[in-house]
């Protein structure tokens, strides 16, 4: 779990996460941001859990930051640390999307008591964003009119074996999730949805490419696969770019190497064979 802490103060910030330590979150990874500003940058550039954020601050406010955040369909764990503690103020974080207020001065005891719930909330969010090997194989049987199985691999599909890269986003643009599938696995759900004959996917894989029809076949293939995804907020989740390949800077790529929120799948459709299916959830830590 990566946990951010943001204070304009750099001794605050030093307290805070000395705190965490001594509560017993030592072992996670801690990084800090001076402002709403940095914050965003940091979780742009990094996968973050947890944030903890300062409610007072220059050119971004924690409230701010917040709004932010949830404006795009970040619901990522979210608690303010402040000397704000006024009844409004709480209320206002609660109705804004905070999950929790820490008041200043604060001690131990007062983080272990907050956290011990925070933890259980984090594992619910990021179970409640993943789809289930049963939900793909579902979806797929339905796209392709024949029972296709799914299992669940450690083999993930990593970018340099990407044949397909895609992204799912919210209304704001903010990335909900991507994926990838290797280049047989393409094929595959490409000629299947389509009913094209098998010959074309094995001319294709000795071509070892992916021709524009069948490309435009799997789009409309990965536009339903969005489904998968409808829980994960009450924002709408749309089908973005869908690219040949990943290219190594992209957010597809930051996210395919993510260790954890993913689910990375075998399949196989009766008569075409299968292949490899990465799906990870952007939020997850």
């Amino acid at each position: 779990m990566r946990i951010l802490v943001v204070d304009d103060s750099r001794t605050m910030r030093m307290l805070v996460i000395r705190t965490l330590r001594q509560a017993g979150y030592g072992e996670h990874d801690i990084v800090e941001a001076g402002d709403g500003v940095e914050a965003l940058d940091v979780m742009a550039r990094a996968n973050v859990d947890i944030v903890l954020c300062d409610w007072n601050m220059p050119r971004m406010s924690g409230l701010q930051l917040l709004q932010e955040m949830r404006g795009s369909g970040d619901l990522r764990l979210f608690g303010f640390i402040t000397s704000e503690s006024s009844v409004s103020m709480r209320g206002l974080a609660q109705h804004e999307g905070a999950s929790f207020v820490i008041s200043k001065p604060f001690d131990v005891d007062t983080f272990k008591s907050v956290f011990s719930g925070v933890d259980a909330a984090h594992a619910a969010i990021v179970h409640e964003g993943l789809p289930t090997a049963r939900e793909l194989a579902d979806l797929l049987t339905y796209l392709v009119g024949r029972p296709v199985e799914v299992t669940e691999t450690k083999q993930p599909v990593v970018p340099e074996l990407a044949a397909v890269g895609w992204s799912y986003v919210f209304p704001s643009g903010g990335l909900a999730a991507v994926g990838a599938l290797d280049l047989r696995g393409s094929l595959s759900l490409a000629t299947g949805f389509g009913m094209i004959p098998v010959a074309r996917m094995t001319e294709a894989l000795g071509d070892n490419v992916l021709p524009e029809d069948l490309l435009l076949n799997l789009h409309e293939v990965l536009n339903v696969l969005v489904g998968l995804y409808s829980r994960m907020s009450d924002l709408p989740i749309a089908l973005d770019e869908v690219t040949r390949g990943v290219a190594d800077q992209s957010d597809v790529a930051r996210l395919l190497n993510q260790p954890t929120g993913r689910l990375d799948a075998a399949f196989s459709v009766p008569g075409y064979g299968g292949g490899f299916l990465s799906l990870v959830y952007a939020r997850a830590g």
